[in-house]
Order: C-alpha cells, then structure tokens, then sequence
C-alpha cells in the first residue's frame, strides 16, 4: 500500500498489468483513494497470448509502439491499416539512418557528438476502403464491434472491425498484418472485407507514401532525437510491371 501511495504522490496515474490475467489491478485500486488512476488489463485468461488492445486504445503513440511488427532488419508500426489517425506512420530498416551534430550549452568530456535518426523508407502498408463511395475513416465511423490484437504467439497484427456505414449496410473488415522472420525482407498484409447484409460498390485501394510527417520533439533538448524538417527522401524515377512496383529514392 505504501509503495502505491507513493507512485500517486510522484503523479503515476495509468497503471498496466502484465499477467495472464488481470488480478492485481483489483488490489492496487484498493490502495488508492476512489477513482485514482487509469487501470489497463494486458492479458486475459483463455486468450491464447494474445495481448488484448481495447484498454489501451486512449495511448495512441505508446500504442503503435506496443503494436509494431518487426525481424530485426524490417520493421512496422502498429497504425491503422486506413493509416491513420496515428502519432507516426512509417516503416522501418535497421541501419538506415541519418546523422547530425549534437550541440550542447556546455562540453564536457564523454558527450556525444553525433546524434542519429532513423529515417522511415516508402510505406505500403496503407489500405483504404470505400463503400459505395462512402471512405472508411476509424474516427468517423459507426463500429459494433472492434477488435485488434497482437498476437505474440503468430507473430501478427490481427483486426477485425464490423462497421455500419450511413445507409445502414453492415461491412466485416478482416485484416492481418506480418513480417517475415524467414526472408527479413517480406511484409505481408491480409485484407477482407464482407458485405453482411446488403449489396454495394467497394473499393480498396492499396497505397504507398513517403517522407511522412515525424513525431514532435523538443529540438532544444540534445537527449532527444533530431526531427528532421526538410524532406529527406526524393523520389528518381519507378515502373510498374505486372505486380511489381519500384520507386527508387535518393536521401539528400
């Protein structure tokens, strides 16, 4: 109880259990006064190790952090397959980085001198729907149902959304997000969508973008990453061939 007291007095407010199931979050609201705290579940008996997502839904950069897929060489934040609304969108290789001077008010012996920033590569992980022409936006949309999980055992990003559009047609999206551990290059996205319970128009449109907009740091700050302002990537030239798309890019 007291060491409890004493995270509230530094102002530790969200609290998340890691366990097979959520028991001591029951004793650690008992410590507190009433309505102390945010109280998160990771885990949920029966769930086959699944990390259960809709309790941390409210923590949306910390969220894609817990949600990224990654092989030590590719790897991908938790966002949206629609790509948005995120805090950071962007897809990752280990080792391609840019580097900058770290500028202090004061040397001293031991500082760093270069700082590093990791530079997202083109994105393709972004999946757009559109039903009847009517687009399919998480923050606008009426769901019944929503769940997304990261399932540690398979390795994959799993999410399963029943959405009601404006005219009432009821639409099961089914998606399921990986990356490779047997050829460190391969990403791969699943993505059904179901009509329920009447006919319509569908669209899904598949995207690719890059030099997408970094998180916000403090640049006065030399313990924080260097955000970089200008763009980095630039687009040379690309073709298409059957399913084949190459765009090649230059880092400035």
């Amino acid at each position: 109880m007291t060491g409890m007291e004493t995270l509230r007095q530094r102002d530790y407010n969200t609290f998340v259990e890691i366990g097979p199931k959520p028991t001591l979050a029951s004793l650690g609201i008992s410590c507190l006064p009433p309505n102390t705290g945010v109280w998160l579940p990771s885990l949920s008996q029966g769930q086959d190790w699944q990390q259960l997502l809709h309790s941390v839904g409210r923590f949306r950069a910390q969220l894609e952090t817990m949600l990224s897929l990654g092989n030590g060489y590719l790897g991908m934040r938790g966002c949206p397959d629609e790509g948005g609304p995120n805090a950071e969108n962007s897809t990752l290789i280990n080792g391609f980085y840019e580097t900058s001077p770290i500028v202090y008010p004061e040397d001293a012996y031991g500082f760093a001198k270069t700082g590093q920033t990791i530079i997202g590569v083109t994105d393709s992980k972004i999946i757009k729907l559109f039903v009847d022409d009517e687009p399919f936006w998480l923050p606008n949309a009426k769901l019944l149902s929503y769940d997304r999980r990261l399932n540690l055992k398979s390795g994959t990003l799993d999410r399963e959304i029943l959405w009601e559009t404006p005219a009432g047609k009821q639409v099961l999206i089914t998606s399921r997000r990986l990356v490779s551990f047997t050829n460190r290059h391969v990403a791969a996205v699943s993505y059904r969508v179901t009509l329920l319970n009447a006919a319509a128009s569908l669209v899904i449109s598949s995207e690719m973008t890059a030099n997408e907009p970094s998180a916000f740091t403090n640049a006065n700050d030399p313990r924080q990453t260097r955000v970089l302002s200008s763009q980095v990537l630039h687009h040379q030239a690309g073709y298409v061939k059957d399913r084949r798309i190459v765009r090649p890019k230059r880092a400035v």
